[in-house]
């Protein structure tokens, strides 16, 4: 039989509950206050397994100036996984796989006389970085 599994909101919200209790007891009837103990066996958490031929590990490499490097050829990169040395079978200069982005930018009152500079910025980031098919999403 498959043990249920509990967010740790929900968790979080039951241990709550139950020491809340025990306080609001205590002050009722003068008891001593004891917190509420954890569950001993928390519920088992199930695991997914899954075999894969590839993985894409999308990279940046800068210099000391912060300037990109783009010309690095594929010895120049190792890739270890639980300490053991993988084996690179593909390697692009530029990926074309679409990619998520999320842009924050501090809009508070401290920062108002920047508000143009941090336009223009994001401007230049969003037609240098952004293409069709990337995933993009704004914060102030």
């Amino acid at each position: 039989m498959k043990t249920p599994s509990f967010s740790p909101v929900l968790r979080f919200r039951a241990i709550w509950s139950a020491s809340a209790a025990a306080l609001v007891a205590a002050l009722a009837f003068g008891l001593p206050h004891r917190a509420a103990a954890a569950p001993a066996n928390p519920p088992q958490q199930s695991q997914i397994k899954i075999e894969v031929d590839l993985v894409t590990i999308p990279i940046s490499v800068v210099d000391k100036g912060n300037r990109p490097i783009v010309d690095l050829p594929r010895d120049a990169f190792e890739i270890y996984d639980n300490g053991k040395l993988q084996t690179i079978r593909l390697f692009e200069q530029e990926t074309h796989q679409p990619i998520d982005i999320a842009l924050m930018i501090d809009s508070s009152m401290s920062t108002a006389l920047d508000f143009p500079a941090q336009r223009d910025a994001c401007l230049r980031f969003i037609h240098a970085v952004v293409r069709h098919g990337d995933g993009f999403a704004f914060f102030t």
